[in-house]
């Protein structure tokens, strides 16, 4: 689960408190949009593409199933194996921590599962 997230931000969008996430994902690029349901612990999804066109909605999806969700509609593609290796071939040397993390996910999802995002990120 990378989805490239580059900003996210809380507000209101047509009328709705959301929140907005810009990612670049191997499957979408743009945002994901991230709305409270009316029906508590569920949400909305909306991708919209870099033009503002909402391509795909999804409605009531559980705040357990959320991230998986979201990853089925940015990230994960037929063919996704193949596509983090061209990936991970094409990084600059700068992207590569990032590599490592994508070669160990590749190798062992599991291990991968179980890291925490703040570990991703901490600073050394």
């Amino acid at each position: 689960m990378s989805w490239n997230v580059t900003c996210g931000a809380g507000g209101t969008l047509a009328g709705r408190k959301a929140f907005i996430l810009k990612v670049s994902g191997f499957k979408h690029q743009g945002a994901v949009v991230i709305f409270p349901n009316s029906l508590d612990g569920y949400f909305d999804i909306e991708l919209i593409d870099e033009s503002g066109e909402v391509v795909e909605s999804v409605e009531y999806i559980s705040a357990c199933k959320l991230s998986e969700i979201i990853d089925q509609l940015v990230e994960v593609t037929e063919n996704y194996s193949d596509d983090i290796v061209r990936w991970l071939r094409k990084c600059t040397p700068n992207e590569n921590q990032i590599q490592k993390i994508g070669r160990m996910a590749k190798v062992c999802p599991e291990v991968a599962a179980e890291i925490k995002l703040k570990t991703l990120f901490s600073k050394r």
